[in-house]
């Protein structure tokens, strides 16, 4: 059924182009319940809730000048850029924290009620995190 040149023709192309290769959204929402049952959306993950039991949401919306996240009751999360947000800001909750590095993971987390962002601590959970 596929050997002919003209089906051929178009799945070789449809490969190259960008036919398979969607676009990642420009805005969508985390919303978990239970963090250590949640995996991630678009590299963002809900790790810590601020009153556990309570429903936890993080919009988050990509233009081209930053990536901004509105939490409510998140506490802690990782965010592992994907290659096409590489570069851009991350701006949470109206604070900047920085541009992330190429393929390096980040953990926000709040104390005193202000964002904040390690590095190693992201580094530490993705390595536990890999051996579950």
């Amino acid at each position: 059924m596929f050997t002919n040149d003209k089906v051929q023709t178009f799945l070789d192309d449809a490969v190259q182009s960008k036919i398979c290769k969607p676009s990642l959204p420009k805005e969508f929402v985390v919303t978990v319940a239970i963090p250590e049952e949640a995996g991630s959306l678009h590299g963002f993950q809900i790790l810590k809730l601020e009153t556990p039991g309570r429903i936890s949401r993080m919009k988050v919306v990509v233009d081209n000048d930053s990536i901004s996240l509105q939490t409510v009751n998140v506490l802690e999360y990782s965010f592992e850029a994907p290659a096409e947000w590489q570069g851009l800001p991350l701006v949470t909750d109206g604070i900047n924290l920085g541009i992330p590095r190429k393929e390096t993971a980040l953990l926000g987390f709040k104390q005193n009620g202000q964002w904040q962002v390690s590095l190693a601590q992201a580094k530490a959970f993705l390595a536990h995190d890999s051996t579950r």
